[in-house]
């Protein structure tokens, strides 16, 4: 639980920060509560898994419907991936320790972010940036190295930010010369 409320708070800090203090996270830590229902419904459903264990917290002496997002954590799904409505209220965390990217990754999701893809390419047997005529390209989900969305534990993206209204100033380009950018997640009132 220590470790859990400490990855909390770093994601709190995390959206105050990448939002520009737009994005207030306040979190209420629980104790565990027993969901008296097996693993298979809460680590492979989404629907009835959000209602049993809505229900349990709710016998727990917890008010739910009194928050803005309802994270689920499970320790009991090991090998099942961590989900959340898109966007949505709700998150099933299930790993034991799941470390603050995948709260950023699944709260962004609540906040209508999809996964952050990347393009792999390959030419005549060789990995390529772009292929020509002799190769061929796949997308590749969570590819994005630089998003949080994809498979990194830096900022959103450019596009992300401004999809959630947390982008800095953007300069349109219309004619050459030289631009100074500023850093995505240190933008303020500087040009991206």
């Amino acid at each position: 639980t220590r470790m859990v409320s400490r990855e909390l708070r770093q994601t709190a800090r995390y959206y105050s920060e990448v939002s520009r203090g737009r994005e207030h996270v306040h979190v209420r830590l629980t104790r565990w509560v027993h969901v008296p229902v097996g693993g298979d419904l809460m680590c492979n459903t989404q629907r009835a898994s959000r209602r049993v264990a809505t229900s349990a917290v709710r016998r727990a002496g917890y008010r739910p419907g009194r928050f803005n997002r309802l994270m689920i954590f499970t320790e009991q799904c090991e090998s099942a991936a961590s989900a959340a409505q898109l966007p949505g209220r709700v998150s099933w965390i299930r790993f034991r320790d799941p470390g603050m990217a995948t709260l950023v990754h699944e709260l962004g999701h609540n906040l209508g972010l999809e996964h952050a893809y990347g393009v792999v390419c390959h030419e005549h047997g060789r990995r390529v940036a772009l292929a020509g005529r002799g190769g061929r390209c796949l997308q590749v989900e969570y590819g994005d190295s630089w998003d949080a969305m994809g498979h990194s534990r830096g900022s959103f993206s450019a596009p992300a930010l401004v999809r959630l209204g947390w982008a800095g100033r953007i300069q349109r380009v219309r004619r050459s010369g030289t631009y100074q950018v500023a850093d995505v997640t240190r933008a303020h009132r500087a040009d991206q």
